[in-house]
């Protein structure tokens, strides 16, 4: 029986050592549902109308995304403020 055996048998599973569970770990991040160049509708909410249809410019962190304008892709939207993927629709 190896070490690692002696410990899993020990621990009664998969559960990390004593020693792993001080290691840093990367925790997976949740799939994003729209990628750069893929074009989507904003949202605002409430009683606005949609907006445009927009590009995604960049894809960041938490569902957020953020967005150029479809003609012009150096022209950020929102003065480049992130939006969070619940308001995007996407465009057909």
């Amino acid at each position: 029986m190896t070490k690692e055996d002696a410990v899993v048998s020990e621990q009664g599973g998969n559960q990390p050592s004593e020693e792993d569970q001080w290691r840093a770990h990367i925790k997976k991040s949740a799939k994003a549902k729209f990628y750069v160049g893929d074009k989507v509708w904003l949202d605002p909410g409430g009683s606005a109308p949609r907006e445009g249809p927009y590009l995604v410019a960049a894809v960041k962190a938490n569902g957020k995304y953020a967005l150029c304008h479809d003609d012009d892709a150096s022209t950020p939207v929102r003065d480049a403020d992130e939006v969070d993927e619940s308001k995007l629709r996407r465009a057909s």
